[in-house]
């Protein structure tokens, strides 16, 4: 009988840890806006004071640790980018981490240092786009230079990408998807454009906007918070204020683009969605509603393609959530809520589902081609809640790891393929890449005589 209940009782709390949201290191001292995956760790900023770090910690799924002496004011984003951890935020008059580190410092596991000599204003947002760093926010310069909203670090400088007065608002969001640069935000009339309200892309020359840039006549309505790619299904999801999309009211606060055009997820929600991220094959979705698709769900939801149906995740958050991202099998929430299926989190909590399945092996690279010299971060995006990761790097700096995702440099030139193996309890599956590392030579051919005035 003992035997009886202490296995009624694993099962119990297993099921528990499974389907509600769960304690993360006794919570954080205040609001969390941000997640990235750096070094095996999951790095979350935010608006907290020195509980336990200052704006910005670092979790191992046990324990929290800090970046040095942390950084004041807020931090609204991290990423990964070339083997360095990117913080930006408020802190660009007072307060910084290091010298000339205005709204931007990165972190190289010992120190802060700055990238130039930042920007004027908050920094919102960070994506990383044919190898350069990109930032977004509510700036009008870069390295003392002209640059409204968006710029790009390109290793030395921040540059504008076009007209750097094209912004005439914040810059709230940005991904890449098909190979260009998506940005959404407050903006409207972008560079003169009328169409280009809330949301565009770069095409190379150009910000476009409207039917013949994104496929939304006259752009949105209101204000985009979040852009998200889904590698897998190569699909472009978008978060935020809206309440239609090109005329469908069932885009309310969250809508999906293929590629040719944007679609609804079932009715959508109620209020605003701040937050997008995918887990175990689902989309799930954060923010300030309390329904969505006409189920009730308080500040997040799950979206099923399988099903096209939305469900509910526990009883929800007492406050909105800001970030949403996957780390080692589960999901972590973060946002301003201090409860969460009825229990004290605070600012942050995290959720498991555990499948009968093995994971699904996938990655995305931030490029596939390269010149020697250069490194290129990958990214796991496998599902079905893999516990170990193994990368093979041929060329590569490290040549192999087990981290979760991996910053790796490459000096030789050639074609290298690159493999992702990923595991849980019910087995093993593998993925691979190939990328492509060019020699920094170049041969313009022979020496040809011309008059002045001509080309060759």
């Amino acid at each position: 009988m003992r035997k009886l209940l202490l296995a009624l009782f694993t099962f119990a709390h297993f099921l528990s840890y499974s389907q509600t949201w769960n304690d993360v290191g006794g919570g954080l001292g205040g609001d969390t806006h941000g997640f990235t995956v750096w070094n095996n760790l999951l790095a979350i900023g935010g608006s907290f004071n020195n509980s336990p770090c200052d704006k910005i910690a670092a979790w191992d799924s046990t324990a929290f640790s800090c970046f040095g002496t942390g950084v004041e004011i807020v931090v609204r984003a991290v990423i990964s980018y070339q083997g360095d951890l990117v913080a930006v935020g408020d802190f660009w008059n007072i307060n910084q981490p290091c010298t000339d580190c205005n709204g931007v410092a990165k972190w190289d596991g010992t120190q802060w240092s700055n990238l130039g000599s930042g920007f004027n204003n908050d920094v919102l947002c960070l994506t990383i786009w044919n190898g350069d760093l990109i930032a977004g926010g509510d700036f009008t310069t870069a390295d003392g230079n002209p640059c409204n909203g968006v710029a790009r670090w390109n290793g030395v400088s921040w540059q504008p990408i076009g007209d750097p007065a094209t912004f005439d608002n914040d810059v709230r969001a940005l991904a890449v998807y098909n190979g260009d640069l998506w940005v959404g935000g407050d903006f409207s009339n972008a560079g003169g454009c009328t169409a280009c309200d809330r949301i565009v892309r770069w095409d190379g020359s150009a910000w476009v906007g409207g039917n013949s840039g994104v496929d939304i006549a006259g752009g949105l309505d209101s204000t985009v918070r979040v852009l998200y790619v889904d590698p897998s299904s190569n699909k472009l999801y978008m978060g935020g204020h809206f309440i239609e999309v090109g005329g469908n009211t069932n885009c309310s606060g969250i809508a999906v683009y293929d590629g040719n055009s944007w679609s609804s997820l079932g009715t959508g929600v109620n209020s605003y969605v701040r937050a997008i991220h995918k887990y175990n094959g689902n989309i799930i979705a954060g923010g300030d509603f309390t329904s969505a698709g006409g189920t009730p769900a308080n500040k997040v939801a799950k979206w099923q393609p399988a099903s096209s149906s939305w469900t509910a995740m526990g009883s929800g958050m007492n406050g909105y959530i800001r970030a949403l991202q996957e780390y080692k099998g589960e999901l972590y929430a973060g946002g301003e809520f201090t409860e969460a299926d009825g229990l004290s989190r605070e600012y942050i909590a995290r959720w498991k589902e555990v499948p009968s399945t093995p994971p699904v092996s996938n990655f995305n690279m931030s490029s596939s081609t390269i010149c020697q010299g250069q490194c290129i971060n990958f990214t796991d995006n496998s599902t079905n809640s893999p516990t170990s990761w193994s990368w093979t790097f041929p060329g590569g700096s490290p040549s192999s790891s087990n981290f979760t995702n991996q910053a790796v440099c490459f000096n030789a030139p050639g074609n290298y393929v690159i493999s992702l193996t990923v595991t849980n309890a019910y087995g093993s599956t593998t993925s691979n890449q190939m990328i492509t590392v060019n020699s920094v030579m170049a041969n313009a051919g022979p020496d040809t005589a011309i008059c002045g005035g001509q080309s060759t």
